[in-house]
């Protein structure tokens, strides 16, 4: 490649494709009045025209070939590094644009919002004593207890953002000022958590915020307890939009003048933890869950106020109940949808999420070994495997058994299905796998009347362990009861209980 300045271009009349050819040398810019392809055309048609060429003499061969072959890479790497064009009118804000950024599904280094707002910050409190540098403090955030697995500079940490904006969003008090963004001088109005209302979110806001980090990193592993009775990672959450809206109702019982204890984090725990289900099994969140979980976080602080008026616990949780699912549109999900949908192939997305969390956080010790903990984060790697291993399940898609095993002849395609999945150690699955279930737990002397305890964490009841170790194998037992069981359990999950 060579660059030629623009005088050189007027004076060597390099401006004309026939003298470039004659040159041997091929403009890259593109004509706008071409494809792509019908340039490329044009210039292999060309470099073996003698009319291009002084004396109207083609070069050798071997010239011409070597020509042709450096045509024909330049345009094979502009070819394949387009990049896709977005115009963004002249009337739209920075916030649109980085929201802009962060949806196109772009390649090369990507702009974030989160980067936009550590330089801002950091040029916010660059005179203070400890300027902000946010991604350093997401980084150690994610290293304290409550909030391992859940902030990092490099795996979505526009989470952390989005729980500070919606602790501000959450304040009914008196809070600092919105920025203003994009260079203008108006305020921002701070209503969501989109991408504007982030970089709008004041410094003198996230000063306060990065100095109670201890209290937000409780906060993040309150709401894993609250939601799942466990702790688990931002990877295993269906819908992590959810925990930016608990810390900030945490965040206002701390910080707001209007609280004034009219509710208990119990009675927080109770309504959220059913909001947080009823909303993953059915997929609420999957448009529009920006601006949709302000206005919700909103509706249940209205609904947590009630508690006050209320004359006691149950009659509170009553009307609550009733307003999740009339007022919030929040409907409750059935024993036997849930029952079908477990039965499937795990389904993507959130709620593919939602069906397996209980299975990944209920167990506390490896099934084959209870000296092992298997509770987020884990000494050892902990993954959800299949009980009946795929193997064994492919070689014996024969006989009666062929009528469940194989996904062509059976109802649902059970063994890939979370009802045939669990969480085990690397060193329980290699054991399990070369085996039969039954084979598996013998070999580790479970029997149910020692581990019952272990094997419920596990959904596993004493007909479903009968039929995983029957000496004539009974999948379909198996897979049914304990479908039906985790159903039970993620019903139960959707109501408001104290």
């Amino acid at each position: 490649m060579k660059y030629i300045r623009d005088a050189e271009v007027k004076s060597k009349n390099y401006d004309q494709l026939s003298v470039c050819i004659g040159a041997g040398l091929f403009p890259l810019a593109t004509d706008p009045g071409k494809s792509l392809m019908g340039q490329w055309l044009d210039y292999i048609q060309a470099i073996r025209n003698p009319d291009h060429y002084p004396g109207n003499g083609l070069p050798d061969p071997d010239e011409l070939e070597r020509r042709d072959s450096i045509l024909r890479k330049a345009f094979q790497g502009i070819n394949d590094t387009v990049l896709a064009v977005y115009i963004v009118p002249a009337d739209y804000n920075l916030g649109e644009i980085c929201e802009i950024f962060e949806t196109l599904n772009t390649t090369g280094t990507k702009v974030s919002t989160v980067d936009l707002l550590h330089s801002w910050l950091y040029n916010d409190t660059v005179d203070d004593e400890n300027p902000i540098l946010l991604r350093e403090w997401i980084d150690d955030l994610g290293q304290r207890e409550g909030a391992v697995g859940w902030a990092s500079k490099t795996n979505r940490p526009e989470i952390v953002a989005q729980i500070a904006t919606a602790c501000y969003v959450a304040l009914d008090s008196e809070k600092p000022s919105p920025r203003a963004v994009g260079g203008t001088k108006k305020v921002s109005t701070i209503s969501s958590i989109k991408a504007g209302d982030l970089l709008a979110t004041p410094a003198e806001f996230w000063k306060e915020f990065v100095e109670h980090a201890p209290a937000i990193a409780g906060y993040v592993g309150d709401f894993q307890e609250c939601v799942s009775s466990s702790s688990f990672p931002l990877l295993d959450c269906p819908y992590p939009v959810t925990v930016a809206m608990y810390v900030a109702l945490r965040w206002y019982m701390d910080h707001d003048s209007r609280f004034s204890g009219q509710w208990t984090e119990k009675e927080l725990n109770a309504l959220f933890g059913a909001f947080f289900w009823r909303n993953s099994l059915t997929g609420r969140y999957d448009q529009g869950f920006l601006s949709q979980s302000a206005t919700d976080m909103k509706a249940l602080k209205e609904l947590l106020f009630l508690r006050a008026k209320s004359a006691n616990a149950n009659g509170w949780a009553a009307n609550v109940n009733s307003a999740l699912e009339k007022q919030m549109r929040m409907e409750m999900p059935t024993k036997g949808n849930l029952f079908e949908q477990l039965l499937h192939t795990k389904p993507a997305g959130a709620l593919g999420r939602a069906l397996t969390l209980p299975v990944r956080t209920r167990p506390r010790v490896d099934l084959l070994d209870p000296d092992v903990s298997i509770v987020f984060p884990s000494a050892k790697p902990v993954e959800l495997h299949h009980i009946y291993p795929q193997a064994w399940c492919a070689n014996n898609q024969h006989g009666a058994l062929g009528e469940v095993l194989d996904s062509n002849k059976s109802e649902f395609d059970y063994v890939r299905s979370v009802a045939n999945l669990t969480p085990l150690t690397r060193e329980s699955n290699n054991l399990w796998r070369a085996k039969t279930p039954g084979q598996a737990l013998a070999s580790r002397e479970v029997n149910y009347e020692v581990a019952s305890a272990r094997l419920g964490t596990h959904f596993i009841s004493e007909v479903a362990f009968s039929a995983l170790t029957a000496p004539v194998p009974d999948p379909l037992k198996f897979w049914e009861d304990r479908a039906s069981q985790i159903a039970e359990y993620l019903v139960s999950r959707c109501t408001v209980r104290l």
